[in-house]
Order: C-alpha cells, then structure tokens, then sequence
C-alpha cells in the first residue's frame, strides 16, 4: 500500500512539471505546446513543421501515453489555460478510442501506433527506390517489385508468427483494464524472444503455451479470455493492427537483411555503386526513415484544423 501511495504521488508530481513546461510556453499566445508519448515526436515533427501555415510549435515529452492524458484533462479543466494552444498525441493500442470530444485536442492513431505507418507498402517501395536505389537499374527493372513483393510475403509470415503474442497481449491488456491494473511493461522483452526473421523466412520461436514465462508478474489468462482478444483482432491488415513496435523491429530487419544482399556479389539484389547510406539502428529508426513513413488523412486533418486555429489567435 505504501508503494501504491509513493508512485501516486510520483505521478501527481510528473504532471505537475509537465504542466508548468506548458505555462511557460503558453506565455506566447501565438505558440502550440504539443504533448506527446516519448519518441513518437520524431515522426511528428516533420508533419508540423511541414503544415501549410508554418506552424509555430513546442514539444513536451510525457513519457507515457497515460501522463498525455492526465495532463490533457488539467488543461482542459483550467479556468485560465483551457482555451490556449495546446495539442496531444496518442497511440492507439489496445485500448478503447477516446471520445469524439476528445478529438478537437487529441490526436489518436487509427492504427494501433505510429511505429505501424512504417510498416506499409508505401513506405516500403519508397525507402526500396530512394534509399536502396531499386528502381533504377535500367537493365534490371524488375528489382524494385521483386524486393516489395519478398516485403510483402515476409510481412504476412511475419503477421501469422506474431498473432499469438498480440493476442495475449490484448487479453491480458483487458483485465488490466477491468481490475484497474497498472499496464504491464513490455519494453524489456525483444522480439528475438518470439521470432526469427531472416532475408527468406520468419519462424516462430516460442509456442504460445510459453508466452507469459516472458513476463514475470504478468496475470495467469483463461482460454476464454484469450478466445475473446483472438476475436477482437481482426484478420485482415493485420500489420496495422498488431504491436508497432514489433512491426517496426521486422521492417528494420528486412531493409538490414536486404542491405546485406545489396553488398553480396552472389546475390540477385547485389547493387554495385549504390551503397546504402542509412544507418537502420534501433535508437534512430523512427528518426531515419520518418520522411517515407504514412501520414494517415485523419492525421492530416487534425494539422490543418491546429494551423487554422493557431492563425485565427495569431492574427
């Protein structure tokens, strides 16, 4: 109990130094304060820095989509700050959408988050032309579709190996969220754990009697409960659905297997005088690839009714 108590208090005072950040900015009348998650910023900076009416933003990171939130209903529930510019981004996940009111300020993927707009075809075939060179090869013209199309066989491999995983993932998500539970942590458990991806083929690796053995603490979940999250997740576009963070960690693979055959001689994609200059680290991922990354209509909207509202206040 005293721990519970602790952490509550940690948790009041986290909001409480995020929000003075935002008094500080809120200062300039004519500025955005945008609140995010952590390390999505690194793929909306370039969406707000790209808007039509050149808008003038700051970024606050939360650490965690749960402090967005908190620090969303002080705003809005400030007699004072209530009406000032501020905006808030948020994963999707497995959790239930927030309301329509609520997305006036707040900005929610449609997809489960933003590490899945870079596991789409159109990112791929642009990061395949523009960063491997794919698409230009005169003699061999084929080799952009032929790469998109190995892309696309891994990535329904990759979504078959996977589904286990997110259903427990989404059945042990609901009973947090039916008991009250604080989220389970699941930053610490890589995905080699559960699959092996090579340039040909993706394996699975762990039976799904063995899931929870990854996740200590983690709840005992009935057949039933896993039988429901297996029928809440949908069949088809899976790679949308599914955990991003593992979706992005396959599509970082596969560019850094494909990579490796760019370079072999022996290989079919061997692509001389064309090096591939992108690092494909882990830390800088997001960052890296961002530009090529989708940017949803819904997403596109919310921008431009921020700018609008942003230059009524300015003018």
């Amino acid at each position: 109990m005293t721990d519970r108590v602790a952490k509550m208090a940690q948790e009041r005072e986290s909001i409480s130094v995020y929000f003075m950040k935002f008094m500080a900015f809120a200062k300039d009348l004519t500025r955005t304060v945008c609140f995010f998650e952590g390390e999505d910023q690194k793929y909306f900076v370039s969406r707000l820095d790209g808007s039509t009416l050149k808008l003038k933003w700051t970024g606050i990171d939360c650490n965690g989509k749960k402090n967005v939130l908190k620090v969303h209903s002080v705003i809005t529930a400030h007699e004072t700050y209530k009406s000032s510019l501020a905006a808030f981004f948020i994963d999707r996940d497995f959790d239930d959408p927030i309301t329509m009111e609520m997305r006036n300020f707040v900005y929610e993927t449609p997809c489960y988050s933003i590490e899945n707009f870079y596991c789409t075809e159109h990112c791929l075939s642009r990061v395949l032309d523009i960063e491997f060179k794919l698409g230009n090869d005169p003699i061999r013209p084929e080799l952009l579709k032929q790469a998109l199309e190995n892309f696309q066989k891994l990535r329904e491999s990759f979504q078959a190996a996977i589904r286990p995983l997110n259903v427990w993932i989404k059945a042990h998500r609901t009973k947090e969220l039916k008991e009250g539970r604080k989220a389970l942590n699941l930053q610490n458990v890589s995905l080699d754990k559960f699959v092996a991806v090579s340039k040909d083929t993706v394996i699975s690796i762990c039976a799904p009697i063995d899931i929870q053995s990854f996740f200590p603490g983690s709840y005992n979940l009935s057949a039933e409960e896993l039988q429901s999250a297996e029928r809440s997740l949908p069949m088809e576009d899976s790679h949308s659905h599914f955990r991003g963070k593992y979706q992005l960690e396959f599509v970082r693979k596969f560019l850094d297997n494909l990579r490796t055959e760019c370079k072999d001689k022996s290989s079919h994609f061997y692509n001389p005088g064309n090096a591939v200059k992108l690092s494909l680290s882990k830390g800088n991922f997001i960052s890296e690839l961002s530009q090529y990354a989708l940017t949803p209509d819904c997403l596109s909207d919310f921008l431009d009714k921020l700018t609008v509202r942003s230059a009524k206040i300015a003018s």
